[in-house]
């Protein structure tokens, strides 16, 4: 994944950068994660874009833009506009080729690695994308993207991508609560462990938008990661959803949804510390 900012004004480039990887983290969230983020890195100019810590200034879907050495960034503000993209891919056909791709024992192997009972991994579609797990995105009932997962742990989307939530086939859209995970392992945790109406968002900042329109009028409990980042893209959210009958954001005495299911954590559990709110 790479992104060019190009100012419209001079034509001159402001940013062109690589995704954080092993061998270049992203100096800004790099302590807080095992495995790099959707960060991108601009050497040259020394900047960086980071969906998981924010700054002053966004740079739309992509996440907060900094300074490697952490100074607030002095990107102009100025129209900016994306580098061309190649034609948009047939995700849909290219999600139902992954899917069919998987066997039984993949499914098992993932449930293995994820440390989850298969059970819970078969409530969320899985699909197999070259070497990668594959996750479909959807927006208003289409799959727009895909989210992978690689050999090596890395959580990444198929090149060309647009960013959408994981919807598992339980899901009802007309149902009055609404729970929301951050990523997909999580959602396969919540699913099988408590049988709650829930939805997943690929980041803890990505589908704001979508997140609140689909919950308008509808209780919305979100359930974030336990770290910095993930309380902070839940507080967002949570501002963001003012047409929600109600917001709960519920952190977990875990790193996350999925290890607190792998120590015991049950539906009663849960809903003890949404009626206390002692979650957050």
């Amino acid at each position: 994944m790479s992104l060019t900012l190009i100012d419209k004004r001079t034509g001159e480039i402001t940013f062109d950068g690589e995704r954080a990887r092993r061998g270049l983290p992203c100096p800004v969230c790099e302590h807080l994660h095992r495995n790099p983020s959707w960060c991108l890195i601009d050497k040259s100019r020394g900047l960086v874009i980071c969906p998981r810590v924010a700054s002053k200034r966004k740079c739309g879907d992509a996440g907060w833009v900094h300074k490697l050495d952490g100074a607030a960034s002095d990107l102009p503000a100025v129209p900016m506009a994306r580098k061309p993209t190649e034609p948009a891919q047939d995700f849909g056909a290219r999600w139902q080729r992954a899917h069919q791709r998987a066997t039984d024992a993949d499914i098992v192997a993932l449930a293995e690695r994820l440390g989850l009972p298969e059970a819970y991994v078969r409530t969320v579609p899985c699909g197999i994308d070259g070497a990668s797990w594959a996750f479909p995105m959807q927006q208003n009932g289409g799959i727009v993207g895909l989210k992978l997962r690689t050999p090596e742990g890395l959580k990444i989307c198929a090149k060309g991508s647009r960013l959408g939530l994981i919807v598992p086939p339980a899901f009802d859209p007309e149902a009055p609560e609404v729970w929301l995970t951050e990523g997909e392992s999580d959602l396969m945790a919540a699913l099988g462990a408590w049988r709650i109406n829930a939805i997943a968002r690929p980041g803890c900042t990505a589908c704001t938008g979508q997140v609140a329109r689909m919950t308008a009028g509808k209780h919305l409990i979100i359930l974030a990661d336990n770290d910095r980042p993930g309380k902070a893209g839940a507080a967002r959210l949570a501002e963001a959803c003012k047409a929600a009958k109600s917001v709960t954001v519920l952190a977990p005495p875990a790193k996350d949804v999925r290890e607190w299911v792998k120590r015991g954590g049950t539906v009663n559990d849960v809903r003890w510390r949404l009626k206390s709110r002692r979650g957050w």
